[in-house]
């Protein structure tokens, strides 16, 4: 009888020790599988938080005010401003122009165009005339009542002797009146004054103009 007890011990004993290291060496992989499993993890987790914000930066780019500009052109005709002070249409023959007009006297004038269709950043051109040898008419460019530009209307010729009153020495010429950011909704003035280089009762400059030309980009 004792032989077969041996051998049942044996068996058990070496099923034991059989489990132990089963045992031992799942956990072991359970525990390396589960450590790799946390690796990975934390990889993919830090991947995904360095990868750039494209959707992002696109819908940023697309608000782009650049992208939704467009070209704008303007004329600002006198009959079509509100005309202040001494700001008249006066002809001289077959010749008819804004000016400031009082006879033989200093006096000034403005022609406004309220509620301006555009915001944007725009050039003004003024079409002016200049005047042979009897003055030169300071003027302004007005936004909202401020002044943004100001000069002189320029004079040609070598004016060693004043003009005769009954000539007509008059140049149209494009003068500047720069690069400005204007609101939908804002005023644009243009104030001028008259001049009589040759005394009050030569032949003045009435600041003689055409009209005003707009070019530039617009936001809205």
């Amino acid at each position: 009888m004792k032989p077969p007890l041996r051998r049942n011990i044996y068996l058990f004993q070496s099923g034991s020790m059989f489990y132990a290291i089963y045992t031992s060496i799942y956990k072991k992989v359970t525990l390396i599988l589960c450590i790799s499993l946390a690796v990975v993890g934390c990889g993919l987790a830090n991947e995904s938080s360095n990868s750039p914000p494209v959707e992002t930066q696109a819908i940023s780019g697309s608000g782009n005010s650049t992208s939704s500009a467009f070209d704008v052109a303007i004329t600002l005709d006198a009959d079509n401003s509100t005309r202040k002070g001494r700001a008249h249409n006066h002809c001289w023959k077959n010749e008819c122009w804004e000016v400031v007009w009082c006879g033989h006297n200093v006096c000034e004038g403005s022609w406004s165009w309220s509620d301006f269709p555009h915001t944007g950043q725009f050039n003004f051109t003024w079409k002016g005339v200049s005047e042979k040898c009897s003055g030169s008419p300071p003027y302004k460019l007005r936004v909202n009542g401020q002044a943004v530009t100001s000069g002189e209307i320029s004079q040609w010729g070598s004016c060693s002797e004043c003009p005769d009153a009954a000539g007509n020495f008059n140049v149209f010429k494009d003068y500047d009146l720069g690069n400005h950011k204007i609101n939908k909704g804002d005023t644009i003035t243009l104030w001028a004054q008259t001049e009589f280089l040759c005394g009050i009762n030569s032949a003045g400059a009435y600041a003689a103009h055409d009209n005003i030309m707009i070019n530039g980009k617009a936001t809205e």
